[in-house]
């Protein structure tokens, strides 16, 4: 934990010193992803709802969770907590507060962009994140998958195609695929 903390001060003073991208959320899916050393190879919507409202706070392995968010003004922050907490940015904002107030647990630690994200999710172990699927970094495992804030699964015995896309089930991508066609 020492040595990851300089890290992630780094990361965070490099993230500060770089242009902040905003992100638009549009159609593009939304991945939920862990540090490589997390034990999880998926995550439902209950599961990640418990991590991100605090109230699971440790990995199977005893591991400490440390969930990251971006900011609250960002579309992408937005749709995750719609999609997983069930709230928009005033009933996150008051929840949060209240939490404060009430001694709760602190909220995910914010981070700028999802460039600085991308960064810290690999650098730091138990840590969980979101961010635009096409943001995802090398060596990052996608858990889930936000798309028209609905929360898939990634299954956890082939979560990869050859061309990096998240697997679904079968019975999933030929829903997809009579939705979109050939």
């Amino acid at each position: 934990m020492t040595r990851s903390l300089p890290a992630l001060l780094f990361l965070f003073v490099i993230g500060l010193l770089s242009p902040v991208q905003q992100v638009v959320a549009g159609d593009e899916p939304i991945a939920i992803v862990v540090h490589p050393g997390v034990p999880v190879q998926s995550l439902s919507a209950a599961e990640l709802r418990s991590i991100y409202k605090r109230d699971t706070q440790f990995w199977s392995n005893g591991d400490p969770i440390r969930p990251f968010a971006l900011p609250p003004e960002s579309d992408v922050r937005q749709a995750f907590d719609l999609a997983v907490l069930g709230m928009d940015p005033p009933t996150a904002t008051k929840y949060w507060i209240d939490q404060r107030v009430r001694g709760g647990a602190p909220p995910p630690r914010g981070v700028p962009n999802a460039s600085l994200l991308a960064r810290v999710i690999t650098s730091l172990t138990g840590a969980i994140a979101y961010l635009p699927q096409s943001s995802v970094p090398q060596g990052a495992r996608i858990v889930a998958v936000i798309r028209g804030g609905t929360v898939t699964r990634a299954m956890a015995s082939a979560p990869f195609m050859a061309d990096g896309r998240l697997t679904f089930s079968s019975s999933v991508r030929m829903r997809v695929a009579a939705v979109e066609g050939p």
